[in-house]
């Protein structure tokens, strides 16, 4: 009679434990799936993010294109303001001289 109690007893536990170990290695599934979830959700940003990146990226490189074509113009104009304003002054020059031979005396 003890041993029909103690193998009852017995099999009482193990259908405990093992329902506690079917609800504990439910809920760790659950958390893992609602965790993968997650990270799919992180992995998607950061295609976006690197997507984003890249289009930036382009766009910086054809700013930068056109910056350096822009300083070379400025360059450009640089020179030849330079030069228009030597021109002007050795006018300016010539134009005194004129002036002073003309001038009444």
């Amino acid at each position: 009679m003890m041993q029909e109690v103690l193998i009852t007893l017995c099999g009482v536990l193990v259908a405990l434990l093992g329902g506690c170990l079917w609800y504990v290695l439910t809920r760790m599934g659950t958390r893992i799936d609602g965790l993968d979830e997650r990270l799919r959700n992180v992995e998607q940003a950061v295609t976006r993010i690197d997507g984003r990146i890249e289009h930036l990226e382009g766009r910086m490189e054809r700013v930068e294109g056109r910056l350096e074509r822009i300083e070379a113009q400025l360059a450009g104009l640089d020179e030849r303001i330079s030069t228009v304003l030597d021109k002007l002054q050795e006018m300016g020059e010539r134009l005194t001289v004129v002036q002073e031979r003309t001038a009444p005396a």
